[in-house]
């Protein structure tokens, strides 16, 4: 008789046990599963901005050097998605554009006015446009 108790005490130590293991298994099961797709989620951001920084691409079709303070920037985007351009550079100084920041549309063209440097007939300027996924782009145009 004392050998049938023994039995079932054994039983119901490793039933307490596994549903003991059980119950905590879970809540760390969960909690990782939340974790790993946030990562999940924040490093398909990162490669979806960095695929939208490769497809970015655009040239200077031309640079008008126009009244004495004023230097137009023809754009034209040819990469396979919309650009926004947000800075402008003229000898590596940042410079005022009107309008401050360029949306440009894919294969589409717009002109940007630098509105603040003043510039002398024959010298050579360095142009850098940068748009908003960092991406730059200079050339040398002499008034």
């Amino acid at each position: 008789m004392l050998s049938c108790r023994r039995g079932i005490s054994h039983i119901i130590s490793v039933v307490l046990v596994t549903v003991m293991t059980l119950s905590l298994a879970v809540p760390v099961l969960m909690w990782s599963t939340n974790l790993i797709s946030g990562y999940q989620s924040s490093y398909g951001n990162i490669f979806s901005r960095n695929i939208d920084k490769l497809q970015e691409s655009f040239i200077v079709e031309d640079v008008w050097f126009v009244a004495q303070n004023n230097i137009t920037v023809y754009v034209k985007n040819v990469g396979e998605v919309t650009i926004k351009v947000v800075n402008v550079y003229v000898d590596n100084t940042p410079r005022t554009t009107s309008p401050t920041t360029k949306i440009i549309n894919i294969n589409g063209h717009d002109k940007l006015c630098v509105t603040d440097k003043s510039w002398i007939s024959g010298e050579t300027y360095v142009i850098t446009i940068v748009t908003e996924r960092g991406n730059s782009l200079s050339s040398y145009w002499e008034a």
